[in-house]
């Protein structure tokens, strides 16, 4: 069985420490068996500040409690494929300095979210093969401390056929599978193409169903990205889309998770972790969908 968590630094504009409480207490209704923290403090309130002595030891505090603990890497304004060596460099650096945190908290795995290129990866085999040796090195790293490394499925590596490529190359990297980003549509460079594809997106209420510059189109439907990358995937985002951005809660998109019930005995014993934004929700939309994904989990 999957193990249910969710991301701590999209639940408050708050504190660590009160992110940290606030999950414990919905571990105790839910008997959620996984978490994950974000180190980009930049964007998130509840984000785990590495500098601060109080959040290592409540991140550490985090590990007694679930199976499996993860830690989504810093990733704004690091550009390890800059010209500059100075500043890819200085990218580096601070990701060394998270996976050290990360190995010192006794943490499963990490995340890496991918930016830096001038053009989304699959446009050109240059980038693919740039972010295959960064991708390789961070990995061989994470694996020094004993960290499982996850490559996410996001901005410029958000296709999953580049990614399964960059995969076979680097056999020490694994895949966080991002639900939500599998339905960030590329629009057409045509003007006429992208007002269409843009306002289908927006005013459908099945937009997915035109699958033109969708990530999973080369799969035929999302589910089959799990199908042929299960080997691979060690741990799971799952949130909703509605046309206009992710990371919207499980009950208010237009992605169907139902499919999701065929495809979860391929993710035995791996994290699934809620990653929705709930900073300007209620605390019910939470309780909500960890119900929403208890029940889609007990149907499998």
């Amino acid at each position: 069985m999957a193990l249910e968590g969710i991301q701590l630094g999209l639940l408050r504009p708050e504190p660590f420490e009160k992110a940290v409480r606030l999950f414990c207490e919905l571990q105790d209704e839910f008997r959620l068996q996984s978490c994950e923290v974000h180190l980009e403090t930049s964007l998130y309130e509840s984000s785990c500040r590495q500098g601060k002595e109080e959040d290592a030891d409540l991140l550490a505090s985090l590990r007694g409690r679930v199976s499996a603990l993860g830690v989504h890497l810093p990733f704004m304004d690091i550009n390890l494929l800059s010209d500059s060596p100075r500043i890819s460099a200085a990218g580096r650096s601070v990701l060394e300095e998270s996976l050290s945190f990360a190995a010192r908290a006794r943490a499963d795995y990490v995340v890496f979210h991918a930016r830096g290129t001038r053009q989304p990866t699959g446009s050109g085999h240059r980038d693919l093969s740039c972010w295959a040796d960064v991708i390789a090195a961070l990995a061989g790293r994470a694996g020094e401390y004993g960290l499982i490394f996850c490559l996410e499925n996001a901005d410029d590596l958000k296709d999953p056929a580049a990614i399964s490529g960059i995969l076979e190359e680097v056999k020490g990297a694994g895949l966080c599978l991002d639900i939500g980003h599998l339905f960030e549509r590329s629009y057409s460079s045509s003007p006429w193409g992208r007002r269409l594809l843009y306002l289908n997106d927006r005013l459908s209420p099945s937009p997915f169903s035109w699958k033109k510059g969708l990530p999973f189109s080369s799969f035929n439907d999302w589910g089959g990205v799990l199908a042929a990358l299960s080997a691979r995937t060690r741990c799971v985002h799952i949130h909703n889309h509605d046309g206009t951005c992710g990371h919207r809660p499980l009950r208010r998109g237009k992605v169907d998770f139902r499919p999701l019930t065929k495809w979860l005995g391929l993710l035995e014993h791996i994290p699934l972790i809620i990653e929705a934004d709930y900073r300007k929700e209620s605390w019910e939309t939470v309780r909500e969908d960890l119900r929403y994904l208890g029940r889609l989990i007990n149907r499998a």
